[in-house]
């Protein structure tokens, strides 16, 4: 006795059997569907940060007094643009801020975007204020 199948029926019980099981799947949200960005904090630093000048933003800073470097939160704090030996002492007279919502926790496309933009705003921000300390 041949059990082979007609190959016409085969592929239609796979047709069958496919629309059957994704027609008990759980819909899915639209790929359309908007995010409200509104009150993301990491988008907002991404803007912030993305089209501010460093160099404006670091003479505004002196001229309130405000002498601290910038640093990025990562698997350690950095300050980029600088050299922690070579600065040591300027970093201890001066302090430093740590730059919100940067960290080496990246969970979403925009943590790894704002640690990037982040650091090059930081590094020309603490470049500028180590030569005009």
């Amino acid at each position: 006795m041949n059990h082979s199948f007609n190959p016409l029926l085969q592929i239609s019980i796979v047709i069958v059997f496919s629309i059957s099981i994704i027609g008990c799947s759980t819909p899915r949200p639209h790929a359309t569907t908007a995010h409200d960005w509104s009150n993301d904090p990491i988008i907002e630093a991404i803007s912030q940060y993305g089209t501010a000048d460093p160099v404006q933003d670091c003479r505004r800073a002196k001229r309130s007094g405000d002498r601290r470097f910038l640093a990025v939160r990562g698997y350690a704090t950095e300050l980029p643009g600088l050299d922690t030996s070579r600065d040591a002492v300027l970093i201890r007279r001066h302090g430093f801020r740590i730059i919100e919502n940067t960290s080496d926790a990246i969970t979403k496309p925009e943590d790894k975007l704002l640690n990037a933009i982040a650091r090059h705003y930081a590094t020309g921000y603490n470049l500028y204020l180590r030569e005009n300390l």
